[in-house]
């Protein structure tokens, strides 16, 4: 409120609305993750926010606000373009401020730092190829999707099972997610593949010789390493 003037021997005072900086938003205020963007100012686009997971360093990240509830941090994007190498792994988390490189992911030891400084509850697959399907899928808020974040933050090296632990995003159409009984030993993961630094990329889910979750081979649900520009592999957390 803004004393103006004088009117008829009488104060006249203007009132208006300042408008207060989102949290996320901006470089300077910056959020400990993208849920707490989406709980504390409520719905907003995807796209790049700021977060400071806890470390004192701010990161420009990806938030995908409008998907599944919102409130997802882009820790993987592999967007397959013709000609250009493979992915980088990062070994840090601050990896995930990569994201525009369109070949970012972290290795589960850097997952699972994050894991220690945000808490996420939740992993997102997302992975789709114009030739074959779409596969996506939200790892359950319970004891068993907690042994899926358990095993790919490196946390432990024991396989979780996979019936039960996850359920199917919108767009879903996967072989994968109807066939979880099938997966390799009923479980996520592939017993000679656990190598923490690609335990998400490579085989992270897989029914032989059928269909495969391989992100750094090329493989989306089928058997083939054939892509074409603008497939995805995406991984989130919440």
């Amino acid at each position: 409120m803004v004393l103006v003037g004088y009117f008829n021997n009488c104060l006249v005072f203007v009132c208006f609305a300042i408008e207060t900086e989102k949290l996320g938003w901006f470089i300077h205020k910056p959020a400990l993750s993208c849920k707490e963007i989406l709980d504390k100012e409520g719905p907003g686009p995807d796209g790049e926010y700021y977060i400071d997971p806890g470390s004192g360093v701010t990161l420009p990240v990806f938030c995908d606000m409008t998907h599944e509830g919102g409130g997802w941090l882009l820790t993987m994007n592999l967007t397959y373009q013709t000609g250009r190498n493979g992915f980088t792994n990062y070994p840090t988390y601050s990896g995930i401020s990569k994201f525009r490189d369109g070949y970012m992911g972290i290795s589960s030891p850097a997952l699972g730092e994050l894991h220690s400084l945000i808490n996420f509850t939740q992993l997102r697959f997302h992975c789709q190829k114009k030739l074959t399907r779409t596969l996506h899928i939200i790892t359950t808020q319970d004891d068993k999707g907690t042994a899926v974040i358990d095993y790919f933050t490196a946390k432990t090296a024991n396989l979780p099972t996979s019936c039960g632990s996850f359920t199917r995003g919108a767009d879903d159409n996967s072989m994968l997610a109807i066939g979880c009984g099938q997966w390799g030993a009923g479980k996520w993961g592939h017993e000679n593949r656990k190598t923490e630094a690609l335990r998400m990329y490579d085989y992270a889910m897989y029914i032989p010789l059928k269909y495969h979750w391989i992100a750094n081979g090329g493989y989306c649900d089928d058997t083939s390493s054939s892509s074409s520009d603008g497939d995805f592999w995406f991984i989130y957390v919440r």
